[in-house]
C-alpha cells in the first residue's frame, strides 16, 4: 500500500471540501460537485501521529479514537471523544490486516462515522491506519441515492476501505467491487455499511456495483 497519509479521504456535505492528509483543504463548492464529494456534514483528515500502537487491532482503534483532533470546523477548538460511545458496527479481516466501521460521540454530542483500517506492522503490535469519515451519522439519504461511495485507503493495488450505503428503499442487498467485470471483492450490507479488502490493477478501471436480493444490478458508479 502507498503512503497511508497520501491516502487518507475525509469528504464534506454542509462545506464542500475535500481535506487529504498530505494536500490540506481543497475547495470543491461549484455547481460540478460530483456524488463522490457529498459524504458527510463534515469531516477532517486523521493525520498519522495521532494513531498509537497497540496490541490488538481494537485497542488500536480504541487509540485513534481517544486522540482523534475532532472539529465541527477546521478552525473550532477541539472536542475530547466520549469513549464509551466508541461502537463497532462491523469488520472485515484478512492476516495482518482489518477494517472497521466504527461511531462515536464527541464531548459536544456530535457523533462520527469513520472507517479505518488497522494493520499488524510487527508480530502481535497494531495501528489504525488510512480511512475516512466524518462528523453525522451515515448518510442514508445521499442526494444520489442508492450509492455506496468508497472512503478509505488505495495504492500499490491493495484498496481498503468500504461504504456506508445509502439505501432509504432497503433495495441494497450487497455491493462488490468490480474491474472490467471481474469481482474483485463483494460484501453484504449489515447495518447499513459494506467493507473491503481488495487487490486491483488499476484503480481507475474499478466500479462499484449495487446488488439487489435476487442478484441483480440495481445501480453502478465509480468509487
Amino acid at each position: 500500500m502507498s503512503s497511508v497519509s497520501r491516502n487518507f479521504l475525509s469528504i464534506a456535505l454542509g462545506t464542500l471540501t475535500l481535506l487529504t492528509a498530505a494536500c490540506g483543504p481543497l475547495d470543491l463548492s461549484s455547481p460540478t460537485l460530483s456524488p463522490t464529494d457529498a459524504l458527510y456534514p463534515t469531516a477532517m483528515p486523521a493525520p498519522a501521529a495521532v494513531t498509537e500502537p497497540a496490541s490488538n487491532p481494537r485497542e488500536a482503534i480504541v487509540n485513534f479514537v481517544r486522540l482523534y483532533p475532532t472539529h465541527s470546523e477546521p478552525n473550532d477548538d477541539a472536542r475530547d471523544s466520549v469513549m464509551p460511545s466508541l461502537r463497532f458496527i462491523k469488520s472485515r479481516t484478512t492476516p495482518g490486516l482489518e477494517v472497521h466501521a466504527i461511531q462515536w460521540r464527541d464531548t459536544t454530542g456530535d457523533t462520527w462515522s469513520w472507517i479505518v483500517s488497522v494493520t499488524e506492522i510487527s508480530p502481535g503490535i497494531w495501528q489504525a491506519g488510512g480511512g475516512g469519515g466524518g462528523n453525522g451519522p451515515q448518510p442514508l439519504d445521499h442526494p444520489f441515492s442508492p450509492s455506496a461511495y468508497f472512503v478509505g485507503s488505495w495504492g500499490s493495488g491493495l484498496a481498503v476501505g468500504g461504504s456506508w450505503v445509502s439505501d432509504l428503499g432497503g433495495l441494497v442487498a450487497s455491493v462488490r467491487l468490480v474491474e472490467h467485470d471481474k469481482v474483485l471483492d463483494q460484501d453484504v450490507v449489515e447495518n447499513h455499511v459494506v467493507l473491503f479488502i481488495a487487490r486491483y490493477t488499476s484503480w481507475d478501471d474499478v466500479i462499484v456495483e449495487l446488488v439487489g436480493p435476487d442478484g441483480s444490478i440495481i445501480k453502478r458508479h465509480q468509487p
